[in-house]
């Protein structure tokens, strides 16, 4: 079946492009999913890593534009991290403009994230804090020098988060927009305030009880994206 919307993933602090691998394959087939691999990881595992997040959010720019089918429509979805980096491509960065955007796991962009500071805290107080957010396995906990090697491109990415800064003067993002949220990690009344910069409609809809919700409610996720892309077409 010819593809009819790209659905452009972009994944959280020390994510890559195998964080959406189920949510992905539970998507409506008429919907080409791409997602976005960092510099440092994966397929990318050799590229050096930035120090500034406007480099990464062009990065992620020249991964969209390289994948674009320009016969058809596409759409954003950020996770966590990935919001800062959708939100800035949607409001300034890219030349075209997206069908629709999803954002997840994220309070209004005006706040910084709550590890916008995380870098700071030493190496095992970092590590503690990071556990604490769910989604990574117990079982590496127990062995702290692997634990170590996997924290790195967490920490890198989280020096990336403490690098953001929100641009109010470029105005607000005019897609329509569902947001996903876990009301223990981001509270509604902060994710709510995602109103204040979107100008199209936005709904929210709340799942889990910790951070990485996808990886329990992948498939209700993949259900109302489906809907909402569908939609779009």
């Amino acid at each position: 079946m010819n593809k009819k919307i790209q659905l452009f993933c972009v994944p959280f602090a020390g994510g890559s492009e195998v964080s959406f691998k189920e949510m992905i394959s539970l998507l409506d087939e008429r919907i080409e999913a791409v997602p976005i691999e960092y510099p440092g990881r994966g397929r990318r595992k050799a590229d050096a890593v930035y120090e500034k997040m406007d480099e990464l959010i062009l990065d992620v720019k020249r991964q969209i534009e390289s994948a674009r089918n320009k016969n058809i429509p596409f759409a954003l979805m950020g996770y966590s991290m990935g919001c800062e980096i959708v939100f800035d491509l949607a409001q300034s960065v890219l030349e075209e403009s997206p069908a629709y955007l999803f954002l997840a796991a994220r309070e209004a962009i005006k706040y910084d994230t709550r590890g916008h500071d995380y870098c700071l805290l030493d190496k095992d107080e970092f590590a503690r804090r990071i556990v604490e957010l769910g989604g990574i396995d117990q079982r590496l906990t127990r062995d702290k020098r692997f634990l170590d090697i996997y924290m790195r491109h967490i920490y890198e990415d989280y020096k990336l988060l403490h690098d953001y800064v929100y641009k109010p003067e470029k105005g607000p993002i005019r897609q329509n927009t569902t947001v996903f949220y876990s009301e223990k990690d981001t509270p509604f009344a902060k994710v709510e305030e995602w109103k204040e910069v979107v100008t199209g409609t936005i709904d929210f809809y709340e799942f889990g009880d910790n951070h990485f919700f996808i990886n329990q409610y992948a498939k209700e996720m993949a259900d109302i994206i489906s809907d909402k892309l569908l939609g779009c077409i």
